[in-house]
Protein backbone atom coordinates (compact mmCIF):
# COMPACT_ATOMS: atom_id res chain seq x y z
CA UNK A 1 0.00 0.00 0.00
CA UNK A 2 1.82 3.52 -1.26
CA UNK A 3 1.92 6.11 1.95
CA UNK A 4 2.69 9.06 -0.06
CA UNK A 5 1.04 12.09 -0.15
CA UNK A 6 -1.06 12.14 -3.16
CA UNK A 7 -3.06 15.26 -3.63
CA UNK A 8 -4.52 15.17 -7.30
CA UNK A 9 -4.41 11.78 -8.72
CA UNK A 10 -5.37 10.72 -11.98
CA UNK A 11 -8.54 8.13 -11.90
CA UNK A 12 -8.00 5.76 -14.94
CA UNK A 13 -3.79 5.16 -13.62
CA UNK A 14 -5.07 4.21 -10.20
CA UNK A 15 -7.63 1.98 -11.25
CA UNK A 16 -5.39 0.56 -14.11
CA UNK A 17 -3.00 -1.02 -11.66
CA UNK A 18 -5.77 -1.22 -8.65
CA UNK A 19 -4.20 0.77 -6.89
CA UNK A 20 -4.49 0.88 -3.07
CA UNK A 21 -3.09 4.35 -1.63
CA UNK A 22 -2.86 5.14 2.35
CA UNK A 23 -2.46 9.29 3.05
CA UNK A 24 -2.29 11.13 6.27
CA UNK A 25 -3.38 14.80 6.12
CA UNK A 26 -3.33 17.37 8.81
CA UNK A 27 -6.87 18.26 9.94
CA UNK A 28 -5.61 22.38 10.11
CA UNK A 29 -5.42 21.79 5.49
CA UNK A 30 -8.88 21.19 5.57
CA UNK A 31 -10.51 24.83 5.11
CA UNK A 32 -14.11 24.05 5.59
CA UNK A 33 -12.81 21.68 8.63
CA UNK A 34 -10.09 24.42 10.16
CA UNK A 35 -12.23 26.57 11.38
CA UNK A 36 -14.41 24.06 13.42
CA UNK A 37 -11.54 23.25 15.75
CA UNK A 38 -10.70 23.91 18.82
CA UNK A 39 -7.17 23.55 18.44
CA UNK A 40 -4.58 23.13 15.98
CA UNK A 41 -3.56 19.67 16.39
CA UNK A 42 -4.36 16.08 14.64
CA UNK A 43 -4.78 14.46 11.44
CA UNK A 44 -6.81 12.45 9.12
CA UNK A 45 -5.98 9.10 8.13
CA UNK A 46 -7.37 7.48 5.26
CA UNK A 47 -7.16 4.54 2.55
CA UNK A 48 -8.51 4.38 -1.16
CA UNK A 49 -8.38 1.20 -2.85
CA UNK A 50 -9.31 1.60 -6.79
CA UNK A 51 -11.07 -0.52 -8.85
CA UNK A 52 -13.08 -0.99 -11.90
CA UNK A 53 -16.89 -1.39 -11.12
CA UNK A 54 -18.08 -3.55 -13.95
CA UNK A 55 -21.24 -3.34 -16.23
CA UNK A 56 -24.33 -5.42 -14.73
CA UNK A 57 -28.01 -5.48 -14.49
CA UNK A 58 -27.58 -2.69 -11.71
CA UNK A 59 -24.45 -0.32 -13.26
CA UNK A 60 -25.11 0.14 -17.11
CA UNK A 61 -21.68 0.97 -18.18
CA UNK A 62 -18.65 -0.09 -16.32
CA UNK A 63 -17.12 2.85 -13.78
CA UNK A 64 -14.23 3.14 -12.35
CA UNK A 65 -14.05 3.21 -8.56
CA UNK A 66 -12.82 2.96 -5.16
CA UNK A 67 -13.33 2.36 -1.59
CA UNK A 68 -12.92 5.21 1.13
CA UNK A 69 -12.32 4.34 4.75
CA UNK A 70 -11.51 7.64 6.73
CA UNK A 71 -10.15 7.84 10.26
CA UNK A 72 -10.04 11.13 12.35
CA UNK A 73 -10.26 12.28 16.11
CA UNK A 74 -11.37 16.38 15.92
CA UNK A 75 -11.42 18.44 18.31
CA UNK A 76 -14.53 20.00 18.23
CA UNK A 77 -16.38 22.17 21.03
CA UNK A 78 -19.34 20.28 23.02
CA UNK A 79 -22.23 22.16 22.68
CA UNK A 80 -23.35 21.56 26.09
CA UNK A 81 -20.71 22.48 28.18
CA UNK A 82 -18.79 24.80 25.23
CA UNK A 83 -15.36 22.43 26.72
CA UNK A 84 -13.40 20.30 24.12
CA UNK A 85 -14.76 17.23 22.75
CA UNK A 86 -12.53 14.76 21.13
CA UNK A 87 -15.12 13.18 18.29
CA UNK A 88 -14.05 9.69 16.88
CA UNK A 89 -15.04 9.66 13.12
CA UNK A 90 -14.78 6.62 11.16
CA UNK A 91 -16.22 6.40 7.85
CA UNK A 92 -16.15 4.76 5.18
CA UNK A 93 -17.91 5.32 1.31
CA UNK A 94 -18.13 3.64 -2.03
CA UNK A 95 -17.04 6.15 -4.33
CA UNK A 96 -17.83 5.84 -8.33
CA UNK A 97 -15.82 8.46 -10.50
CA UNK A 98 -17.92 10.48 -13.77
CA UNK A 99 -17.19 13.14 -15.77
CA UNK A 100 -20.05 15.58 -15.37
CA UNK A 101 -23.74 15.55 -13.49
CA UNK A 102 -25.10 14.05 -16.29
CA UNK A 103 -23.49 10.82 -15.74
CA UNK A 104 -24.92 10.72 -12.45
CA UNK A 105 -27.94 8.36 -13.63
CA UNK A 106 -25.96 5.57 -14.33
CA UNK A 107 -24.04 5.57 -10.70
CA UNK A 108 -25.38 2.69 -8.79
CA UNK A 109 -27.11 3.59 -5.09
CA UNK A 110 -24.67 1.62 -3.39
CA UNK A 111 -21.76 4.51 -4.58
CA UNK A 112 -21.52 8.20 -4.05
CA UNK A 113 -20.85 9.82 -7.05
CA UNK A 114 -17.71 11.95 -7.44
CA UNK A 115 -17.06 13.93 -10.44
CA UNK A 116 -13.84 14.58 -11.50
CA UNK A 117 -11.98 17.33 -13.24
CA UNK A 118 -10.63 16.55 -16.68
CA UNK A 119 -10.14 12.97 -15.03
CA UNK A 120 -8.41 13.95 -12.09
CA UNK A 121 -9.55 13.69 -7.97
CA UNK A 122 -8.04 15.25 -4.83
CA UNK A 123 -7.88 12.72 -2.65
CA UNK A 124 -7.18 15.07 0.14
CA UNK A 125 -10.55 16.58 -0.91
CA UNK A 126 -12.74 13.51 -0.59
CA UNK A 127 -10.86 13.07 2.66
CA UNK A 128 -12.49 16.40 4.17
CA UNK A 129 -15.80 15.52 2.20
CA UNK A 130 -16.58 12.01 3.95
CA UNK A 131 -15.33 13.99 7.48
CA UNK A 132 -17.93 16.55 6.91
CA UNK A 133 -20.50 14.24 5.77
CA UNK A 134 -19.61 11.56 9.38
CA UNK A 135 -19.12 14.85 11.81
CA UNK A 136 -22.38 14.89 14.16
CA UNK A 137 -24.70 18.19 13.36
CA UNK A 138 -23.92 18.45 17.31
CA UNK A 139 -20.88 17.93 18.80
CA UNK A 140 -20.96 16.66 22.85
CA UNK A 141 -19.71 14.53 25.14
CA UNK A 142 -21.49 10.91 25.07
CA UNK A 143 -21.85 11.19 28.72
CA UNK A 144 -23.08 14.07 30.18
CA UNK A 145 -20.89 14.15 33.42
CA UNK A 146 -17.67 14.03 31.41
CA UNK A 147 -19.17 17.86 30.40
CA UNK A 148 -17.00 20.54 32.73
CA UNK A 149 -19.00 23.50 34.42
CA UNK A 150 -18.09 26.49 32.93
CA UNK A 151 -17.03 29.60 35.62
CA UNK A 152 -19.65 32.13 36.03
CA UNK A 153 -19.02 35.31 34.13
CA UNK A 154 -17.09 38.33 36.38
CA UNK A 155 -19.62 39.37 39.33
CA UNK A 156 -21.61 36.66 38.63
CA UNK A 157 -22.05 33.73 41.45
CA UNK A 158 -19.34 30.74 41.52
CA UNK A 159 -19.61 28.58 38.27
CA UNK A 160 -19.52 24.96 40.19
CA UNK A 161 -23.02 24.99 41.57
CA UNK A 162 -25.82 22.95 40.10
CA UNK A 163 -28.26 24.72 37.88
CA UNK A 164 -31.11 23.31 40.28
CA UNK A 165 -28.85 25.26 43.57
CA UNK A 166 -29.20 28.23 41.37
CA UNK A 167 -32.83 27.92 40.66
CA UNK A 168 -33.83 26.89 44.08
CA UNK A 169 -31.66 29.82 45.52
CA UNK A 170 -33.51 32.91 43.15
CA UNK A 171 -36.25 34.10 44.47
CA UNK A 172 -39.79 32.94 42.86
CA UNK A 173 -41.41 35.84 40.79
CA UNK A 174 -45.27 35.40 40.62
CA UNK A 175 -46.13 38.59 37.90
CA UNK A 176 -49.66 38.08 38.13
CA UNK A 177 -49.28 38.15 42.08
CA UNK A 178 -51.07 41.76 42.60
CA UNK A 179 -52.99 41.40 39.57
CA UNK A 180 -56.55 40.45 41.92
CA UNK A 181 -56.78 43.40 43.45
CA UNK A 182 -55.75 45.34 40.54
CA UNK A 183 -59.42 43.80 38.76
CA UNK A 184 -60.98 44.40 42.39
CA UNK A 185 -60.92 48.34 42.07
Amino acid sequence: MSRDRVEWGEVTALVARAAAVQIDCALRDFPRIAPLLTRDAGSAKAQFRFYRLAASEQVAQSLDAAQCTVQAVLPLTCQRCLGEVGVEIEASAELAFIDDEAAVAIVPESHDPVITEAGRISLAALVEEELLLAMPIVPMHADPAQCRMQPAPEGGEGGDRSEADADAAAPTQTPFAGLRELMKK
